[in-house]
């Protein structure tokens, strides 16, 4: 399933709060009480509801870690630039049918951005550098028409959404932009 990315951030996002919010309710609960429990007989309504209660911070820690490690590990990032421009998605599970199509990459891991061009003319994916650094500066990766392509990250997309011309840091930096 192909999502935006600020709907794959509520979801890992939401499943993280609800591991916190699991773990706030084991704090509150088994904090100490000012009175003792009282012990009351109840019909077998109650009893099943007091087990769900009881129950419930647990679903919602093992589920949401559950659903928080899987949307981490299992999701692509990519950008689809067509003659119109680049739009960034992400896909949640299975492997990404664009991968099949650059043989020249076996490294599937976590955390690459794949480029996919479905336009009529060559992206490039331009690193700068900046500071002091062992690399040179504008080194230029391409991918043709029809063709994807993994990196490890891509900082800005477009023509008009250029990288600029210093940063501030530790003295030397690199950003990587999606150009065409």
């Amino acid at each position: 399933m192909i999502v935006a990315p600020i709907v794959y951030e509520m979801l890992l996002y939401g499943s993280l709060a609800l591991v916190a919010g699991s773990i706030i309710v084991f704090y509150k609960r088994d904090a100490p009480k000012v009175l003792p429990e009282a012990i009351a007989r109840g019909s077998a309504l109650r009893t099943l509801r007091r087990k769900i209660v009881r129950g419930a911070p647990w679903i919602g820690l093992i589920g949401g870690t559950i659903a928080a490690v899987w949307l981490y590990t299992q999701s692509t990032s990519f950008i689809l630039v067509d003659d119109h421009g680049a739009s960034w998605s992400i896909q949640l599970g299975g492997t990404p049918v664009f991968a099949k199509l650059d043989a020249r990459h076996d490294d599937t891991r976590a955390d690459r951005v794949w480029v996919v061009n479905r336009s009529k003319h060559v992206v490039r994916v331009v690193d700068v550098q900046y500071g002091v650094t062992p690399f040179p500066s504008g080194f230029a990766d391409t991918v043709p028409p029809g063709d994807a392509e993994a990196f490890d990250d891509i900082d800005y997309v477009g023509p008009d959404d250029k990288p600029p011309d210093s940063v501030r840091g530790t003295g030397s930096a690199s950003r990587t932009w999606l150009t065409w």
